[in-house]
């Protein structure tokens, strides 16, 4: 049965010269790594289009999270401003380089974003941010109004980072780094009050009982984000082979900033009561967590960015002497 099932390549072979029987026995071995070596290539294609959005994601991310950044400074200057609009002048530059933000953002993020909602989002940020400051306000209430150009600015950086499939990396590693970065934002928002709060309270030279109300709120919340930070930033600190001594430096340097801003904050106002200080120099010293925060997200992002770009580098040189031996 087996012969007869094989009878008519017998045929074929015992009528072919010996030169078509080889070339004949190559074909019939090569056909299916051909088919095999495609298939493979075509699974580097898709990885290889992944890869690049995800570091088309980390320049976006990159130039998203300075909105925020420049979001804040604007919140922060206006609710040290108050009615006075003495800032007026400093702020309205700060919302000029927020739109020129703005507009890098829409640039590199329209190559592999496309639809409604990264759209409504902007159009909601360039509308808050075209808004004239608030007034007559009390110090929570102005904040908490001109913190919605902030948390908007943040909604473009959780959009960015979903749209690339950051936080769905494949890499526990590269997916932990993630969610330590997008856990900073309420930690920003109690650094943006801790410093103009500060600010607020230097430039009058006194606190009455409704601000002395949200200073201790405030000062809760800083003791609770001291907790909270040593938790979110403990897979990094123990991971030092994995993120790299630089990266482990600039996350135990915003535990101990967060530390000394917090104690100066506790011991300058809230238990002395030294409101003597310029409220600028104060600003400025109360500013250091957040900065620490700022460097420590670019310094994560340029890590993932490098990582993102070996593998790239390396699916294709791994696969070039796989196809050179077809």
């Amino acid at each position: 049965m087996f012969t007869l099932f094989l009878s008519p390549a017998i045929y074929l072979m015992n009528r072919l010269k010996y030169l078509y029987k080889f070339a004949l026995i190559y074909v019939i071995f090569l056909l299916p790594l051909l088919g095999f070596a495609y298939m493979q290539l075509n699974e580097l294609s898709i990885e290889q289009r992944i890869t690049q959005v995800e570091v088309k994601g980390i320049i976006a991310l990159k130039e998203a999270f300075l909105l925020t950044e420049i979001a804040s400074d604007i919140r922060d200057l206006i609710v040290v401003q108050g009615d006075d609009f003495s800032l007026r002048e400093k702020i309205m530059l700060k919302k000029a380089a927020f739109s020129d933000q703005l507009d890098t953002v829409k640039a590199v993020t329209k190559e592999f974003i496309k639809g409604e909602n990264i759209t409504n989002v902007m159009t909601r940020i360039r509308m808050l941010n075209a808004l004239t400051a608030g007034s007559g306000l009390d110090l929570a209430s102005l904040f908490a109004k001109e913190n919605q150009l902030v948390l908007e600015s943040w909604i473009l950086v959780q959009i960015i980072s979903f749209e690339a499939g950051l936080y769905q990396d494949k890499d526990s590693n590269n997916a932990i780094l993630m969610n330590v970065l997008d856990a900073m934002e309420p930690l920003l928002q109690h650094q943006g009050q801790l410093r103009s709060f500060s600010a607020v309270v230097m430039k009058a030279g006194i606190i009455n009982s409704s601000v002395m109300v949200v200073l201790n709120r405030l000062l809760d919340e800083l003791i609770d984000d001291q907790n909270r930070l040593n938790n979110t930033l403990r897979p990094i600190l123990e991971a030092e082979d994995i993120y790299g001594n630089d990266l482990l430096s600039d996350a135990d340097a915003i535990i101990k900033g967060l530390k000394i801003t917090t104690d100066r904050f506790d011991n300058d106002i809230m238990m002395d009561e030294q409101l003597d200080s310029e409220w600028q120099q104060y600003f400025k010293q109360q500013s250091v967590t957040r900065e620490g925060t700022y460097q420590f997200i670019n310094n994560s992002l340029a890590l993932l960015k490098k990582i993102y770009s070996n593998v790239k580098r390396l699916k294709i040189v791994v696969f070039i002497p796989f196809c050179s031996d077809y």
